[in-house]
């Protein structure tokens, strides 16, 4: 009986190892909040822009107007978000996700500036 348990125990555990095994392979994740003065329309540029800078493959663009760009390349995969507040302001959420935190890191934090750096022209 004692046998069987733990034939049973044993089977019922073996699922697990695999999701044990994609845990450790999981991506670092860096991210940022901030808030700027500007429109959805330029925070959102100014994210595609900093992505373009970067050579990145874009694939949720600006244009789209969904509060969201999405950016990558073979090391990274960045994100920006932005959120209109009701002050003339945006929420900003930059994230970039990597097998190697370092590179999010940097990531991150170069496309945080870039965004924090510019200014609409017509203002």
């Amino acid at each position: 009986m004692i046998r069987l348990m733990t034939i049973a125990l044993l089977a019922c555990s073996l699922p697990l190892v695999p999701a044990q095994a994609t845990a450790a392979e999981r991506p670092a994740a860096q991210w940022a909040t901030f808030t700027k003065v500007a429109t959805l329309k330029d925070c959102l540029s100014f994210a595609q822009a900093a992505m373009e800078k970067k050579k990145y493959t874009i694939h949720n663009k600006a244009r789209d107007n969904d509060y969201v760009v999405i950016g990558a390349d073979k090391t990274v995969v960045v994100q920006v978000v932005c959120v209109p507040e009701k002050d003339g302001k945006v929420w900003v959420f930059v994230s970039a996700f990597s097998s190697d935190t370092k590179v999010a890191e940097l990531v991150r934090n170069e496309i945080r500036d870039y965004i924090t750096n510019q200014a609409p022209i017509d203002r």
